[in-house]
């Protein structure tokens, strides 16, 4: 984001651009919430394992 950071800039009232992000936004909180599922079936495998800090 660094780099076309001001191109960003250039182009925020873009409609285009803006849909873009939201979509890439929502793309990217997906693949979050997907990798904390697998990881956690693989790391969590009893109560007192998913209690345990």
């Amino acid at each position: 984001m660094v780099l076309p950071g001001p191109w960003f800039l250039r182009h925020r009232d873009n409609p285009q651009i803006k849909t873009f992000v939201a979509g890439a936004t929502a793309a990217a909180a997906g693949a979050i919430a997907g990798a904390v599922i697998v990881l956690s079936r693989q790391t969590i495998t009893d109560w007192p394992g998913a209690a345990s800090p």
